[in-house]
Parts: C-alpha cells; sequence; structure tokens
C-alpha cells in the first residue's frame, strides 16, 4: 500500500512538473507567435511587404526585452526572411558575444532571400545575408547605436491616443465598427472633438458622432474597402486642442 501511495505521488510530480515547463515553454512561444503572427499580417496588407506599424512594433520590442540571448537565436532560422534579421538585429542589441554573432552570420552565408522592408516611403529590398552583414560591420565598428527596447515599449503604448475597440494592425470587423458611437483618447484628461471621415472619396465632417448616416455608409461596405478618419481632433486639459495620428480601417 505504501509503495502504491509513493507511486501514486512520483506520478503526480512529474504530471505537474510537466505541465509547468510546458506552461514556461508556452508562454515564452506565445510572445513569438504573436510576433510572427503580426508580421504576417502586415505581409497580407501590404503584398508581402513589412511597415512595422505600431502593434508589430509592440510585440517585437516585447519579445526582444523578454526573451534570452539563448531562447532567440533558434528563431533566426525562421522561414519568414524579415524574421531572421529582425532577431539578429536584437541579438546584436542584446549584447550578444561576437562568437555567436559570427556563427549565426555564416550559416546564412547563402540567405539571398528578399527582404521587403518600408520604414519610410522607400521600399528597401536587401537579402538576409547583407543586413547579417551590416550589423556585424556596425558592431564591429562599436557604432551600434543602443536601443532601450523597454523604454520603447513604454512610449508606443503612451502614444496610443485613439482608442477603436476591435482593430487589429487597422483591420475591423463591420459588426465591430458599427458598434462604435463616437471615437474615446486612452489618456482621460483628453477628449477628441472631431474628425474627418471618408468612405468610398466621401468625406463627411463629424463632431466625434459616429452618425446613423455614417453607419448606413459603413452597412454598404465590402471586405477589404477601407474609411479614412482624418483631422482627428482632440483637447486637453489646458483646453489647448491637438491634431493626432490618422487612422486607416480595413473592414474584414
Amino acid at each position: 500500500m505504501y509503495r502504491k501511495n509513493l507511486f501514486r505521488y512520483f506520478l503526480l510530480l512529474h504530471v505537474l512538473l510537466g505541465q509547468y515547463c510546458y506552461g514556461q515553454k508556452d508562454s515564452q512561444d506565445t510572445l513569438f507567435n504573436r510576433f510572427r503572427n503580426d508580421v504576417i499580417t502586415e505581409q497580407k496588407i501590404h503584398n508581402g511587404r513589412i511597415v512595422m506599424d505600431d502593434e508589430t512594433r509592440e510585440s517585437y520590442y516585447l519579445l526582444i526585452s523578454t526573451y534570452s540571448i539563448d531562447s532567440l537565436i533558434k528563431h533566426t532560422d525562421d522561414p519568414i526572411p524579415f524574421i531572421r534579421s529582425e532577431i539578429f538585429s536584437g541579438l546584436a542589441q542584446k549584447n550578444a558575444d561576437e562568437q555567436t554573432l559570427r556563427k549565426i552570420y555564416n550559416s546564412h552565408l547563402n540567405d539571398t532571400a528578399l527582404i521587403n522592408y518600408v520604414p519610410t516611403d522607400v521600399i528597401i529590398y536587401w537579402t538576409v545575408k547583407e543586413d547579417m552583414q551590416v550589423v556585424m560591420n556596425v558592431k564591429a565598428e562599436n557604432k551600434l547605436t543602443p536601443i532601450d527596447f523597454k523604454v520603447r515599449l513604454e512610449k508606443i503604448r503612451n502614444e496610443r491616443y485613439r482608442v477603436i475597440p476591435g482593430t487589429y494592425h487597422g483591420i475591423i470587423a463591420k459588426d465591430s465598427l458599427l458598434k462604435i458611437d463616437r471615437l474615446t483618447c486612452s489618456i482621460g484628461a483628453f477628449k477628441i472633438i472631431s474628425f474627418d471621415l471618408t468612405i468610398r472619396e466621401k468625406t463627411i465632417r463629424s463632431n466625434n458622432v459616429i452618425t446613423p448616416r455614417i453607419k448606413r455608409k459603413i452597412r454598404r461596405l465590402k471586405s477589404g474597402e477601407r474609411v479614412y478618419i482624418e483631422g482627428i481632433k482632440a483637447e486637453g486639459p489646458d483646453k489647448v486642442e491637438r491634431l493626432l495620428n490618422p487612422a486607416i480601417l480595413i473592414i474584414k
């Protein structure tokens, strides 16, 4: 009886330990998968290109600041070229040693996959190998600009003034958009007072009310069509009006 109970105890301990380890791994994989899904979503929206919008940058900064160097290394072999390059850059920023970086770089000497990156109005085409080579050169010359990923992460979150519930990289279900009666501001002391909304080249000026007329136009939209919200004015506690960044919503 004693031996039987002891066996059950060790079996239970083994199961709990396995669940804990799996949970730890799953937690880390969740962060990477979030970044990867953001990249894939951007590629779908922008015809294979990456712009690194706020949501993608947020997941990237969170990933790099949270993962250890050893945990990041395996993702330098991801099937998506952009991810291979960005993870390599992140490793350099986290001060991975030269031997580790050199080993990864050497394994990508024949990596001529193109990266379609659009950080500005200019599309940049370069290969994974070329990108890694630039990082290696800058690192060797001690010219790598330090990045505090946690500070950047906090900045993105603090600057997200507009709140449009249900959006993901600007994509929103029509039903979710129809539930919104007005735009709100993430900073409690600020309030949005007006905006211009354009649907099918027709612009409507609104005093921050999604009117029945606007909703009728939204109901007619098809998947893939866009809603442009521009000229967003917000008033702070100092009574000064500020112009917020525009939003482009893509109907799911």
